[in-house]
């Protein structure tokens, strides 16, 4: 199946269209808590700690699906006298499409003087062995990371619905790593045990730092762990990658956590950018708050998805399987292929409540998705209907991001 490739021209703005429409309606709203964020002189003196990196130092960055204001860190690393020395930057791209070479030099912050890399996980030139975990995931990453002398790492930490969290060792696997050691670490997704906000007894979150150790050893890892909202940044942890990615987590729940203490009847989540831009990614709205939602409830997720579906074999799963309960039936850990966490996930939560789509997507596709589609307007009426029968309405303002539980569990 080729990636569908919405090509709207210009892109929609459903953020704004849905928001000016609601106004101050009285609903719950889900979106970053913060008043105050950094400075330059703030980030400066929170990373004034960090040793110079060495000549040729491999500095590990985000790709362009991530928001990781990249390019201010490593301008204020220069300031610093921390980054002097020519060094070998990498997009830590996973198992997504590799970063156009244009594009990764304007995200990444590497200069003329740097060498830059971009992760390909389905290149086998670009990678090399580096043994097996104990829970059995053959560790293949990139020899750029297994070869190298000094790892820096610059990542963005938020909340994420199965590795716990995003950032810290997520640079190095899965983000260097091939997509047969993606795939063998993600099937731990169909654990209970793999949740949002939980990183503790979390089996894929602890076999991540595992299969890292492998190819390098995480505690000579230094790096800039950092919480951020869009450009705003609201949190810096600089030093060993161990303890600067447990207090950015920390701070990263409480920018966005959100606890009810009872369940809503409908969730209206608006995907922030740019996990918009795919289905793919779009998708994390959904797993991130669909917690609160009782049985029989609807979700509906408003995502321009103006690149389509993306990464497709969760999507082929559902076409392939037709209803959530072939796939629910159909998926298991045991015959895990990648992408199936997703679309279990995915008919999961079809089974038990009604999804509704608003954005780019044609109705065939969302047809295959178990959702249907409907517009701002329709959305709009379906809220103001909603409200008049007392419903309890979240909003999530930044879907993807936000993370709303029941307080309690």
């Amino acid at each position: 199946m080729k990636v569908l490739v919405i090509n709207s021209s210009p892109k929609l703005d459903y953020r704004g269209r849905l928001l000016n429409a609601l106004g101050d309606t009285d609903l719950i709203r889900a979106k970053p808590q913060y008043t105050d964020k950094l400075d330059d002189g703030n980030i400066l003196d929170k990373i004034s700690g960090l040793k110079p990196l060495p000549d040729g130092c491999l500095i590990i960055v985000n790709d362009h699906d991530r928001s990781t204001p990249t390019v201010r860190i490593v301008k204020l690393l220069r300031e610093a006298g921390i980054l002097v020395h020519p060094a070998t930057f990498i997009l830590a791209t996973g198992t997504h499409a590799p970063t156009p070479g244009e594009t990764a030099w304007k995200i990444s912050g590497a200069e003329s003087k740097d060498t830059l890399l971009v992760h390909n996980a389905g290149d086998e030139a670009q990678l090399v062995s580096a043994g097996k975990t104990s829970r059995g995931t053959e560790v293949v990453v990139n020899h750029a990371l297994k070869s190298a002398k000094q790892v820096f790492t610059i990542n963005g930490v938020e909340p994420h619905y199965f590795a716990g969290f995003t950032g810290g060792v997520k640079s190095l696997v899965p983000g260097l790593a091939s997509k047969k050691t993606t795939a063998q670490n993600h099937r731990w997704a169909m654990d209970p045990g793999a949740r949002i906000m939980h990183t503790t007894d979390n089996p894929l979150h602890e076999d991540l730092w595992e299969a890292a150790n492998l190819a390098f050893s995480t505690q000579e890892v230094t790096t800039v762990q950092l919480v951020n909202h869009g450009s705003d940044i609201l949190f810096v942890s600089a030093g060993f990658l161990r303890p600067a990615f447990e207090s950015a987590k920390d701070a990263a729940t409480r920018v966005y956590g959100l606890g009810l203490q009872e369940r809503v009847d409908r969730i209206v989540s608006i995907v922030e950018s740019p996990l918009d831009h795919t289905l793919y990614q779009a998708q994390k709205a959904m797993e991130n708050a669909k917690h609160v939602l009782r049985d029989g409830g609807t979700f509906i997720l408003v995502a321009t998805c103006d690149q389509g579906i993306g990464t497709a074999a969760f999507f082929k799963r559902l076409q392939a399987l037709g209803t959530p309960e072939n796939v629910l039936k159909s998926l298991s850990f045991e015959d895990y292929q990648f992408g199936d966490h997703k679309a279990f996930y995915w008919a999961e939560l079809a089974k038990r409540v009604e999804l509704l789509y608003t954005g780019d997507l044609p109705q065939d596709v969302i047809n295959s998705t178990f959702m249907r589609k409907v517009t701002v307007g329709d959305l709009v009426t379906l809220v103001n209907l909603w409200k008049s029968q007392g419903d309890r309405i979240l909003l999530d303002e930044a879907g993807g991001y936000s993370a709303v539980y029941l307080q309690g569990n």
